[in-house]
C-alpha cells in the first residue's frame, strides 16, 4: 500500500501531527496501550494533509498508533509518551 504518513514528534508529550502525504484519505485513528486497550479514538478529516491529535493524561510509556485510510489501508507505528 502507498501509505506515505509520518507522525511526529516522537517522543510526544501530548499532541501528535500525523502528515499524509500518501493517495489514501485517512479516516479514523487508534491508540493502544502496550496491554493492546485502546485509550484513543479519533476521527481524521479526509481533506486534511497534516492532521492534529491532542491528548492528555495518559501514562508515560510506549503506545501503537493505528491509522485506518480509506479502501482499508491501515498501518501502525510505535510512538513513546513522555
Amino acid at each position: 500500500a502507498d501509505m506515505q504518513i509520518q507522525i511526529f514528534p516522537n517522543p510526544s508529550n501530548g499532541e501528535l501531527f500525523i502528515s499524509n502525504k500518501g493517495k489514501y484519505h485517512l479516516n479514523r485513528l487508534y491508540m493502544y496501550n502496550t496491554l493492546g486497550i485502546q485509550v484513543l479514538q479519533s476521527d481524521l478529516s479526509k481533506s486534511a494533509d497534516i492532521h492534529n491529535i491532542q491528548f492528555s493524561g495518559l501514562s508515560s510509556g510506549v503506545y501503537y498508533i493505528h491509522i485506518l485510510a480509506e479502501g482499508g489501508h491501515w498501518m501502525t507505528q510505535k510512538i513513546e509518551v513522555k
